[in-house]
């Protein structure tokens, strides 16, 4: 299931940035008076809400990804990223779910910070068993389908945070091969009255 992985620890002072920004109140989801809250930014993940140095970290991070994964100049992409911080005091958890809306090229997560006891991020197979992959220590970064049913078991251990960050790769452009005349191009067009995303194969430009 996973595509790719790698081990790089979020510097001390920049996780100090990512949770300064991230543990506050405006961003605790579903809302501050629900019963098991956690902090999440998944609400902006479009839009740039890191510090501009914990940004930059993670732009140059994921641009490593792309060149590692065989994309760079095949490919024209966008990021959305976001923030999740559980503990269990908070309670919390992520029930099965997948990232997939038709143009994600693959999903990450950064395990910033987790349980040296506990691996809680699991996927689901057909039959809806779980397994648990090794690679989710904190520093670990994992690389999945966007279609992978995936889920977050609650932290059980006491006064620990598990902090990840997360993200999807989207395209709107892609060539089979770097000379390719030819690019897959994705466009949303009104099909019967609903919006759709339509893939089509067109001359490359410039």
């Amino acid at each position: 299931m996973i595509i790719h992985n790698l081990n790089k620890e979020l510097p001390d002072s920049l996780k100090k940035e990512l949770h300064d920004t991230i543990m506050v109140d405006k961003y605790l989801f579903p809302s501050k008076t629900s019963k098991n809250p956690i902090y999440s930014s998944f609400e902006i993940s479009t839009k740039p809400h890191f510090s501009e140095s914990v940004e930059q970290y993670y732009y140059d991070l994921i641009a490593g990804v792309l060149d590692r994964l065989g994309l760079r100049g095949r490919a024209a992409v966008y990021a959305t990223k976001w923030c999740q911080v559980y503990n269990n005091s908070m309670g919390g958890g992520h029930p099965p779910h997948s990232h997939y809306s038709g143009s994600e090229l693959f999903s990450w997560v950064h395990f910033v910070e987790s349980p040296v006891d506990q691996k809680c991020f699991y996927f689901l197979d057909t039959d809806h068993n779980k397994y648990y992959p090794d690679t989710q220590n904190s520093g670990d970064l994992i690389v999945f389908p966007p279609w992978a049913l995936h889920g977050v078991d609650k932290v059980k251990t006491d006064g620990v945070n598990r902090t990840i960050v997360s993200g999807n790769i989207i395209c709107n452009r892609y060539k089979e091969l770097d000379h390719d005349p030819l690019s897959f191009v994705c466009r949303q067009k009104i099909v019967q009255g609903k919006p759709q995303l339509v893939w089509t194969r067109e001359p490359n430009h410039g």
